[in-house]
């Protein structure tokens, strides 16, 4: 059993976004504590459904920031290999 919950950041809040949020909330032991998207009206959709969530518009920063524990990558196909590989090496 965890002493605390997993914190998740989503990068990126597309099509799916809602859907992952949504996924996160429903799961015991998760709780989304970050969002990063480019479009100020997906982080207002994110906040809809998790209001405590930080929010960014920069990627590096959501992941600099160093206190996520998981992190979901919604960006297009051909760059989740960029930020998998960042996110696993901080």
């Amino acid at each position: 059993m965890l002493s605390r919950d997993i914190k998740v950041g989503l990068l990126a809040y597309g099509a799916i976004g809602d859907e992952h949020n949504k996924a996160i909330q429903a799961t015991e032991g998760l709780a989304l504590y970050a969002v990063c998207d480019t479009n100020p009206e997906r982080l207002t959709a994110a906040l809809q459904i998790s209001p405590d969530a930080k929010t960014f518009t920069d990627a590096d920063q959501m992941l600099a920031q160093g206190d996520l524990d998981l992190v979901v990558i919604s960006t297009p196909p051909n760059s989740h290999y960029k930020w998998a590989k960042q996110a696993l090496s901080l």
